[in-house]
């Protein structure tokens, strides 16, 4: 009997660590973002080196279909213009011909302001056909969430279909 209880709390103990080391690495930004065939350029992967940004929380789900992935930052507290600064360059980034291809879906300014306030949206057709890629960017002076959606439908040119 109490090599049972020893065995089930050396087991215990080897899932407890095993657990915590994978979860030392979830909250980590690898330089992509992953939705099944499509890899996407993450912040991290546009910035660099994030300094005092911490990835604070990452959210993945699916459900009937349509996968869903967060991820939240939070900026470094002393400098408040540091989560709109990100944002212009990523949504540049984003944007430029020849990287990841989104479109953006609704008109702004930039610079970015820094208090936030804008939901940014961008779309992009996904490597599974018949798929598209929605992102909604949110911020404000303290950090940033974005939220990439993957569900069945098609981009089309500006005008409609141009095939006959």
């Amino acid at each position: 009997m109490k090599n049972k209880i020893k065995l089930i709390i050396a087991a215990t103990l080897i899932l407890c660590m095993t657990l915590s080391f994978a979860s030392c690495g979830l909250f980590e930004d690898k330089g992509t973002y992953e939705m099944g065939k499509d890899s996407i350029t993450s912040v991290k992967g546009v910035l660099g080196d994030l300094g005092e940004r911490k990835m604070s929380g990452i959210n993945l789900s699916t459900s009937n279909g349509v996968q869903t992935n967060s991820y939240t930052y939070t900026t470094d507290p002393n400098d408040e213009k540091q989560a709109a600064a990100d944002m212009t360059k990523y949504f540049q980034y984003l944007c430029d011909q020849g990287k990841d291809g989104f479109l953006s879906l609704v008109s702004f300014d930039l610079p970015l302001p820094d208090d936030g306030g804008i939901d940014l949206r961008f779309a992009k057709n996904s490597v599974d056909e018949g798929k598209i890629i929605l992102l909604e960017i949110k911020y404000d002076k303290k950090g940033y969430t974005l939220t990439f959606t993957k569900y069945e439908d098609v981009l089309t040119p500006a005008g409609g279909d141009d095939t006959e």
